[in-house]
C-alpha cells in the first residue's frame, strides 16, 4: 500500500510544525492558521489542530544513503527510544533492516526505517511507511471494519 496523503491530529501545532520543518528538515507544503503540511518524500503529511490530545506511531522510509546520518542527528534534538538493555538500533524481521525509534513533540511513536532502493542523497525522505492504529478497544474496531 502506498500513503499519499496522511491528516493526523495534534493539540501542540506550534511545537510540531518547528520538530517536522527545523529539527526533521521536512519541507513545508502548506501551512494555515490550524494546520500545516510537509513533504515525506512521496507522501503528504498534514498535522490539524485540535483540542484532545492524540496518539500515533507511523514509519518513514529514508533513503539508507542517509539514515546512518539521521541516526546521528536526530538524538540531538530527541532521545531514540531504547529497549530494556538500552539498546536504541534494532533489526527488523518483517522488513529485514535497521530500525530506531523516537517521539515527536505530541509524543507520538515515529520509526525510521532505510530504503531498499537507491536514491540521490539530496532526498532523505522517501515516504510515510505504515501507520498503526491505536484502540481502547479492539473488538470494537472490528465489528466497525465489518460494517
Amino acid at each position: 500500500m502506498r500513503i499519499k496523503h496522511l491528516k493526523l491530529k495534534t493539540n501542540k501545532l506550534h511545537e510540531m510544525r518547528e520538530f517536522y520543518i527545523t529539527l526533521l528538515q521536512m519541507e513545508l507544503s502548506e501551512q494555515t492558521n490550524t494546520s500545516f503540511t510537509v513533504r515525506v518524500g512521496n507522501t503528504l503529511l498534514t498535522f490539524e489542530g485540535a483540542k484532545e490530545d492524540t496518539f500515533y506511531h507511523y514509519a518513514f522510509s529514508v533513503n539508507k544513503m542517509n539514515y546512518e546520518e539521521l541516526v546521528q542527528r536526530i538524538p540531538t534534538f530527541t532521545p531514540l527510544l531504547a529497549d530494556n538493555d538500552g539498546e536504541t538500533l534494532f533489526f527488523s524481521g518483517l522488513w529485514q533492516r535497521s530500525q530506531a525509534y523516537f517521539k515527536d513533540p505530541q509524543g507520538n511513536i515515529l520509526e525510521i526505517l532505510p530504503s531498499t532502493e537507491l536514491f540521490s542523497p539530496d532526498q532523505t525522505w522517501i515516504q510515510v511507511q505504515e501507520i498503526g492504529v491505536t484502540v481502547a478497544d479492539m473488538n470494537d474496531l472490528i465489528s466497525v471494519i465489518r460494517r
